[in-house]
């Protein structure tokens, strides 16, 4: 696994934690406020992540409150009104 500095537009890639210890990836995706995104050849955290991710879509916290970033069920008929558009299922 080849832990890449940057991404290919030349972003820095990185964690950043506070003096205090709070590490502020996971604060934000734990109130809602990112959801998770994680690189093929970077994914050390993205466990620890995701599991943050899950308690704030339960949580219905920041993001996962809003109805278009609601999980669609997976009867095709429910989704129906969301035919041309695009939804993530």
């Amino acid at each position: 696994m080849d832990n890449n500095a940057q991404d290919r537009y030349r972003r820095v890639l990185a964690h950043l934690v506070r003096s205090d210890g709070l590490w502020l990836q996971g604060a934000m995706i734990e109130r809602g406020f990112a959801r998770v995104y994680t690189f093929s050849d970077n994914r050390r955290l993205a466990n620890a992540l995701l599991q943050k991710e899950q308690l704030a879509r339960a949580g219905q916290s920041g993001i996962w409150a809003l109805s278009h970033y609601a999980v669609r069920p997976v009867d095709p008929a429910s989704l129906q009104k969301d035919y041309g558009t695009f939804q993530v299922v």
